[in-house]
């Protein structure tokens, strides 16, 4: 996918709230898409951090258990 096709795309998806001409990422200046993460996330694209491995959604977390407990549960 060329440049062009690509920024069309990302710019007109849900999750896109704008371009930011000049912003400081460590000692360089650039620019840079930003994009509603909990959007994205709403949308299973996950970007690392703290929700997982960048590209691959968390493990699923399972279901606490009942508040008297699992004595009252058929198996």
């Amino acid at each position: 996918m060329d440049k062009s096709s690509l920024q069309h795309y990302l710019q007109h998806s849900k999750p896109f709230i704008g371009v930011v001409d000049k912003f400081n990422f460590k000692d360089s200046r650039t620019s840079c898409y930003c994009f509603d993460y909990e959007m994205l996330k709403a949308m299973g694209v996950y970007l690392g951090g703290s929700e997982g491995h960048q590209g691959t959604p968390p493990p699923p977390t399972a279901n606490p258990p009942p508040a008297g407990g699992t004595e009252d549960l058929p198996f």
